[in-house]
């Protein structure tokens, strides 16, 4: 079973910094590929019965390379499919998103 999740930059620069997906609890982190402008990608995060109800986080560098996380949604099922639009990457390197 894996958490899917695709990836869409409908921002208007391109995804430069270093930017990472996780499930609370879990060891691993996935990398988001850099992404231009509409540029796309797929990433699949295996998942377990204990992942369940498991925050979803998103981690990455701002221009400061401050570590930036933030919670984006939560495991609901050990076979769930969700969509991350990166909407803005500010001047900072912020980066804002829609996640349904």
């Amino acid at each position: 079973m894996a958490l899917e999740i695709s990836i869409v930059n409908k921002s208007q620069k391109n995804l430069t910094q270093k930017a990472f997906i996780y499930i609370d609890g879990q060891q691993k982190t996935t990398n988001i590929k850099q992404l231009e402008l509409g540029e796309e990608c797929q990433i699949e995060i295996p998942t377990t019965e204990k992942d369940v109800t498991s925050d979803i986080m998103l981690s990455y560098l701002n221009t400061d390379s401050a570590i930036i996380i933030t919670k984006m949604g939560e495991v609901t099922s050990q076979a769930q499919k969700v969509q991350l639009d990166i909407t803005d990457i500010t001047s900072e390197g912020t980066i804002r998103y829609r996640f349904s």
